[in-house]
């Protein structure tokens, strides 16, 4: 089911024209510019900032200041998620919403500047140092918050201004203790403060005045519904990304030091121009391909996310090479006494690398958040924070410091090969639905929480009953499908092996490509003989809920029975005629009567297209070695009806009869 994001650069289906590789139009090189003089200043201001502390400071007071910036961030990526989102597609458009933003952005920013001040103290800086640690990280929430709001309202002017503020701020700050001397902790956060602060008041003051009124008559349910349908998830995807990709920081300072923590920032410093260039262009064409989504344009913004990862590879390949060739002409710059030339390459070449399998999947993430997949994202996001915290502490046990970079290298690996995996689905799903992926995954979220019934469950999925006419058959993770393969007579287990590992491999390796190619093929082969199903970016599916055959045997009489035995031998030769069949034949589990008291297939997990397999499955007349016949239909008379009926129609030359000639 890869349906390729790639796209010709000169034009997509719909008419709308992009230019030619190397042609990027005016409007678009403008925006870009305006974003990225903005972003560039505040990365040169951070870089010259970090390079500044590095020469005069201490490694422990180079590390707690690099610990502040690390915090700052985070408060950025959480403003981010709690209201650039909203912001982004336009929901908080009424009076009520709005009120609603503005009072639980101002209780996010004081929780955000207890929260990073108690953890600059346990990261062992002064009271004084982190409580203006606090406060700047609280301004900077607030910075960014304003940024996102800005951006919706399309004024990049604006946010421009805050940018170039807050970079000449810190800048006229920095000079000022330079040229005083005042070369002391404390000081460098008062200017972060300072420029977070002045900025916002600077170039944002409509937004701050529009707090007074929300602080004054504080509302806090208008947001409960933009919580539910999307910010719950942003925000854990968040904090997850945040735990997967700085989980060395907290690990490190907190357990090693905050001078340890010194020599892997002195590496992050170097990549932070491609930190800051890939997020800020991320989070502003975030809403413009939200928008070509919900008009149905998906392959423009495809084309979009492949731009900005040329953008950020770009960006990667000059810092790249600067950064070599420092470190080969010039090391005096890059090293001090207490870090020698060595662990900072090494370090410096760990950092690179984790960014470049971060900006890999910039196409794929643009196109999964602009689709709404904020719940399997964060999902695989804690997924990915609980193996980066892991790993980072287990290599920091065996390895030192430097060890823990390679605990989030691995980590993001992982990650980068499961969203590329979600986007191969998501941009295979009809244009239509891929904004309707949300409210599936919130129905899958109940299922989830046990909060709807458990109808059963298979060897690849467990149903779930939505309460409105269809079910959801949720993947089953590896854990769970080891301990049912465990628990099942030999008889019962689908390979009949004695290897564990390669039935659990080869049940979610089969499950997983039946899938993908019914979704391939979905205008090629009938809904309703599928039960309409709808494909979920997880490996999961909805589906019509019907009877089936195993409780239709129990409720009907034998003719009845006969009868349905007649259709299900028909929907098998229907079913090779249009290229696919169920191998395993057992007609009682993996078959049922919809309302119209049609035969449709419901396990979709074990659907073959291989016309050779299905001629194995017949020669062998699987249908004899399954349960369905042997305990399930108990009544002689429909046993021997069903046996001769296969016998008779499912034959090896009926194979070859129906299937298509290209099978």
């Amino acid at each position: 089911m890869e349906k390729s994001l790639a796209l010709n650069p000169s034009s997509v289906p719909g008419g709308i024209a992009f230019p030619a590789a190397g042609g990027i139009r005016p409007e678009k090189l403008f925006r870009y510019g305006t974003s990225l003089v903005g972003t560039g200043m505040v990365s040169a201001i951070h870089f010259g900032l970090s390079y500044f502390s590095f020469r005069v400071l201490s490694a422990s007071d180079f590390g707690l200041l690099s610990f502040a910036i690390v915090l700052s961030a985070l408060c950025m990526s959480v403003a981010g998620a709690l209201f650039g989102a909203p912001l982004s597609t336009h929901a908080a458009n009424d009076d009520a919403s709005r009120a609603s933003l503005y009072t639980w952005s101002a209780a996010a920013t004081c929780a955000a500047f207890f929260a990073c001040s108690g953890l600059s103290l346990i990261a062992g800086a002064s009271l004084l140092a982190a409580g203006l640690f606090g406060l700047y990280s609280a301004a900077m929430f607030l910075r960014a918050t304003s940024r996102f709001s800005g951006y919706a309202q399309n004024a990049v002017n604006a946010v421009l201004a805050s940018d170039l503020i807050y970079s000449a701020i810190v800048l006229a700050g920095l000079s000022a203790l330079f040229c005083a001397g005042l070369l002391e902790l404390p000081l460098f956060a008062a200017v972060l403060f300072a420029g977070a602060a002045g900025s916002t008041l600077v170039a944002a003051p409509d937004f701050l005045w529009a707090h007074i009124p929300a602080l004054c008559r504080p509302q806090f349910s208008a947001y409960r519904q933009l919580w539910r349908r999307t910010t719950r998830w942003t925000l854990l995807g968040v904090v997850t990304s945040e735990l997967s990709s700085n989980a060395y920081a907290y690990v490190v300072t907190f357990f090693a030091g905050a001078g340890a923590f010194g020599l892997l920032s002195l590496g992050a410093m170097l990549v932070r121009p491609i930190n800051l260039v890939s997020k800020t262009l991320g989070d502003m064409e975030l809403s413009k391909a939200r928008t070509m989504i919900s008009r149905g344009a998906k392959d423009e913004a495809a084309f979009l996310g492949k731009r900005l990862g040329f953008i950020n590879a770009g960006v990667w390949m000059a810092s790249a090479l600067t950064t070599a060739f420092l470190l080969a002409f010039f090391p005096e710059i890059l090293v001090r006494d207490h870090f020698d030339k060595l662990s900072v390459s090494l370090v410096a070449a760990i950092w690179f690398t984790i960014m470049l399998v971060r900006i890999a999947r910039t196409s794929q993430s643009l196109l999964l958040q602009a689709c709404g997949a904020f719940e399997p994202l964060a999902r695989l996001g804690l997924t990915t924070s609980i193996i980066s915290l892991t790993l980072s502490g287990a290599l920091l046990w065996l390895m030192g410091p430097v060890g823990a970079l390679f605990g989030i290298l691995l980590s993001d690996i992982g990650f980068a090969a499961r969203v590329a995996k979600l986007a191969r689905i998501y941009a295979s799903l009809p244009e239509a639905g891929c904004m309707e992926g949300q409210e599936h995954f919130g129905r899958r979220t109940r299922a989830n929480r046990m909060l709807l019934k458990s109808l059963g469950k298979g060897w690849q999925h467990r149903t779930f009953d939505l309460e409105n006419g269809r079910v959801c058959k949720r993947t089953r993770n590896v854990i769970s499908l080891g301990l049912e393969l465990l628990r099942a007579k030999p008889f019962d287990r689908p390979l009949q092996s004695s290897n564990l590992i390669a039935e659990i491999l080869h049940l979610r390796r089969s499950t997983r490509h039946s899938l993908e190619e019914l979704s391939r093929r979905r205008d090629d082969i009938p809904a309703a003989l599928l039960g309409n199903p709808v494909y979920l970016a997880d490996g999961s599916y909805e589906q019509d809920k019907v009877v089936t055959l195993r409780s239709y045997f129990d409720s009907h009489d034998i003719a009845e029975g006969k009868k349905v035995i007649d259709a299900y031998v028909a929907f098998v030769l229907t079913g090779w005629r249009l290229g696919f069949g169920d191998p395993g034949f057992d007609f009682a589990l993996n078959n049922g009567v919809n309302s119209a008291g049609n035969i449709v297939q419901i396990d979709l997990g074990e659907i073959s297209f291989s016309k050779d397999v299905i001629v194995e499955a017949v020669r062998k007349q699987h249908w004899l070695l399954q349960n369905s016949l042997a305990r399930i239909l108990t009544n002689p008379e429909l046993k021997r009806h069903f046996e001769e009926q296969m016998a008779a129609k499912i034959t090896v030359a009926a194979v070859h009869e129906n299937w298509p000639a290209a099978g």
